[in-house]
């Protein structure tokens, strides 16, 4: 009988070291299951890192758009200047030939005067001469009714 106990005493003792076994099994497909779920949960967390960085990117190149752009308008304004400077030293050019035109004009108008006056000098000699062919005429008027008178 105490073989048979002893016996039973084994067999229950086995029977519990088989439970323990299962439950170590059990324990262990938990850990490796939780192994699994971390390891899901880090190929998400890289997929999201992959995601942030491949934004990052895309954010970056947009910049590098948006600075590109900017350096375009830049140039586009500096254009514009160089062009605005350009229209204000043409009308500069024009404003001085317009000064030079109305120097030149000046110029005429004296000169027109001058001639003007030479033309009256002129007009006055043309009337002293006149004057003095007058007073000839006179004289040779007078010398005639002299001579007349004498000669009668």
């Amino acid at each position: 009988m105490q073989l048979v106990t002893a016996i039973a005493e084994i067999a229950n003792a086995i029977a519990e070291i088989a439970n323990a076994v299962a439950e170590i099994a059990n324990a262990i497909a938990k850990i490796a299951n939780a192994v699994a779920e971390i390891a899901n949960a880090s190929a998400k967390i890289a997929n999201a890192v992959a995601e942030i960085v491949n934004a990052v990117a895309e954010i970056a190149n947009a910049i590098a758009e948006i600075a590109n752009a900017v350096a375009k308008i830049a140039n586009a304004i500096a254009e514009i200047a160089n062009a605005v400077a350009k229209i204000a030293n043409a009308i500069a050019e024009i404003a001085n030939a317009i000064a030079k035109i109305a120097n030149a004009i000046a110029e005429i108008v004296n000169a027109i005067a001058e001639i003007v006056n030479a033309i009256a000098e002129i007009v006055n000699a043309i009337a002293e001469i006149a004057n003095a062919i007058a007073c000839c005429g006179r004289v040779s008027a007078i010398a005639s009714e002299l001579l007349c008178k004498v000669a009668d």
